[in-house]
């Protein structure tokens, strides 16, 4: 008599964010914003997710008081090699400026360089990561939340 094993299939961790949370992604290809979008959704997370493909758009929307939203907090998954401006600049310009110090910057790369990472550290970021994104994006962007 054969016997089969079945496994309970788990549903991904729901992972509430609080409500007043926009996510936004600066990912100049747009496979790899796809695929981290994806990897958002199959978390459950919910929460709106705006889609930026250069730095000079994600800087404009955060600095136009009339496009960001007071009562919103901003979490920023950023890509570093774009072009035009890269995601170090981008992290610098950001934590440079008073009005966008609570944006929370999670770097989001396909370079593994140390000196890289310690440098955006020491720019201000809140996490580096190397890409293919999954449970390692998810679970920073849960930790980190709860700063917002």
């Amino acid at each position: 008599m054969s016997h089969q094993s079945k496994t309970a299939t788990q549903a991904p961790p729901h992972i509430h964010l609080r409500d007043n949370i926009t996510i936004l992604v600066v990912e100049d290809e747009r496979g790899h914003y796809l695929v981290t979008e994806h990897c958002l959704r199959k978390a459950n997370i919910l929460n709106e997710v705006l889609w930026f493909e250069n730095g000079q758009d994600v800087l404009a929307f955060l600095e136009d008081d009339e496009c960001r939203r007071e009562d919103t907090k901003y979490l920023l998954i950023l890509d570093i090699q774009m072009p035009e401006m890269n995601g170090v600049e981008i992290l610098r310009r950001i934590k440079s400026n008073p009005a966008l110090k609570d944006v929370i910057v999670i770097m989001l790369t396909g370079s593994d360089d140390m000196e890289l990472a310690q440098r955006c550290y020491t720019l201000g970021c809140e996490a580096y990561l190397i890409k293919p994104p999954g449970r390692v994006l998810i679970k920073t962007i849960k930790r980190l939340s709860n700063r917002l």
